[in-house]
C-alpha cells in the first residue's frame, strides 16, 4: 500500500545527520526554542543517535499563562491531525521505526 511504501522511501533515503543538524525542539507558538543549551539523544540500546535542544521551561510557562483560547478546540486539532496524517504519515512512521526505542525504552 502507499503507506508503507512511502515510509519505506522515507528510511532508504534517510540522513542519520538530520537529527544532529536540525535537533528535538520545543516550540511554542509554533516557534521552534532556539538559543538554549542542546545534549545528546540515545536510542534504547544507550547509541546516541542525535541532538535535543533543552526546554525554555520559563518561555513555555509564559505562553500558557498569556495564552487565550477558544474552549472548543476539536476543529482547530482535526486539522492539525489530518496535516499530519496526510502529509507526514511517512515521515512520522520512519522516524518511529529508525528511532526504535528512544522514548520507550
Amino acid at each position: 500500500d502507499k503507506l508503507r511504501s512511502d515510509a519505506l522511501a522515507y528510511m532508504e533515503r534517510f540522513d542519520a545527520q538530520k537529527w544532529y543538524d536540525d535537533p528535538v525542539a520545543t516550540c511554542i507558538a509554533g516557534t521552534p526554542v532556539e538559543g538554549v543549551a542542546s545534549g545528546p539523544t540515545y536510542d534504547n540500546f544507550g547509541r546516541e543517535n542525535g541532538r535535543i535542544r533543552q526546554s525554555d521551561i520559563d518561555g513555555i510557562l509564559d505562553h500558557l499563562r498569556d495564552f487565550d483560547s477558544v474552549r472548543d478546540q476539536r476543529s482547530t486539532i482535526r486539522q492539525v491531525e489530518r496535516a499530519l496524517f496526510a502529509d507526514h504519515a511517512a515521515a512520522l512512521i520512519g522516524n518511529q521505526t529508525l528511532d526504535f526505542g528512544k522514548q520507550d525504552g
